[in-house]
């Protein structure tokens, strides 16, 4: 829990992704292990929006990497029975269905060994596998530098252990995402011996963050392309979630805005407050929500908006959520006026005038006259 909350902490004060194992209390009181990764979704200009996190269970892996923990102690007493290891090590991490690969440090001309669930998860033969270029070439071009990099370190003793997410290109085109845990083994002279690389096939998740990101750019396009801002109500935790942007049609600076309806009603022009009671009433009966309003801005300017949107309701049929866009439909209503007010001067001009208009589309025979 302490390093849960420092990692939390720390996110949370910089805005960065973060990453955590943590054991985590199933409904039955068994603790399984998890790997945590929370990202902040942002919107056009940076800011976060919201959290996303993704959970995956990672018991199995951790039992694996205990089990591997047993056997590197049994290696490094035993280095004379290294191939027999190297078996066992196999058979072990193959049980789990995770992929292990074992680096000879000094003698790098000797194949790589391997086991069967890597060799599935990334579709080569053990022999393919056993070349280091092999592994090298199937790394995407984006990250080799940096793997690279990393990786040189652990070999030269830099470092005991080494964590990556390593994005292959095989051969028939597929795309697979592993997470790798690298570990160096020390020779009994304090030397790099041996590499442990254990790859746990993370496909899926990484599909999921890219569509939940393709969808979230979606929407952030979709509010910028219709100038319609979005904001999700919480109706019965009285809990209003803004984005920027929607605090902007009301003239109000980023992250002011508390999210509770005192302070949304504040906001609203009072003569237009019965509106705004009258469409809230219809979505509770309807679940449809439209209406157009003014808002007063801190400078005393009033601006007219239109929302639209959606109230859903809990198992009760209370209403618990309203989710929907804003536009500033300011420019509109000034030309509307606009045109009432030209076409009020016309119909006065004619009574003083004693003129009266018509108008007569040929195509269609629509006849229209004035009432002069």
């Amino acid at each position: 829990l302490p390093h849960v909350i420092e990692v939390l902490t720390h996110a949370l004060e910089t805005g960065e992704t973060y990453e955590v194992e943590s054991r985590h209390r199933r409904f039955d009181g068994v603790y399984r292990w998890f790997h945590v990764r929370g990202f902040p979704l942002r919107d056009i200009d940076g800011s976060i929006l919201r959290w996303c996190v993704l959970l995956t269970d990672i018991d199995d892996r951790k039992r694996a990497e205990a089990q591997r923990d047993r056997t590197i102690q049994e290696l490094q007493a035993q280095q004379s029975k290294l191939s027999e290891s190297e078996q066992r090590f196999r058979a072990i991490f193959d049980e789990a269905g995770t992929g292990m690969a074992l680096f000879d440090l000094q003698h790098p001309d000797k194949p790589i060994q391997n086991n069967r669930a890597l060799q599935t998860m990334l579709g080569l033969s053990q022999e393919e596998l056993g070349l280091l270029e092999t592994f090298n070439q199937l790394t995407a071009v984006a990250d080799r530098e940096v793997d690279a990099a990393a990786f040189r370190e652990l070999c030269e003793g830099k470092r005991d252990s080494l964590r990556q997410e390593k994005h292959f290109i095989l051969p028939d085109g597929r795309s697979v995402w592993a997470n790798v845990i690298f570990t160096l083994l020390r020779d009994s002279a304090g030397l790099p011996r041996f590499v442990i690389a254990i790859h746990q096939d993370i496909t899926g998740r990484k599909r999921a963050v890219e569509e939940l990101q393709a969808k979230q750019d979606l929407l952030d396009l979709a509010q910028k392309s219709a100038r319609a801002m979005a904001f999700d109500w919480y109706i019965q935790q009285e809990v209003n979630v803004w984005s920027p942007q929607q605090e902007a049609l009301y003239g109000l600076p980023p992250g002011s805005f508390d999210g509770t309806y005192q302070s949304w009603k504040k906001l609203i022009y009072a003569p237009d407050w019965p509106l705004l009671l009258k469409a809230i009433t219809r979505a509770h009966e309807t679940g449809d929500v439209s209406v157009e309003f003014r808002v007063k801005w801190p400078d005393g300017s009033l601006h007219w908006l239109a929302t639209n949107g959606q109230m859903f309701f809990d198992d009760q049929g209370k209403p618990f959520r309203m989710v929907g866009f804003t536009a500033d439909i300011s420019r509109r209503k000034i030309i509307e006026e606009e045109l009432r007010r030209s076409a009020a001067f016309l119909a006065q001009a004619q009574q003083l005038s004693r003129t009266g208009s018509f108008s007569w589309r040929v195509a269609t025979d629509e006849n229209a006259w004035s009432e002069e």
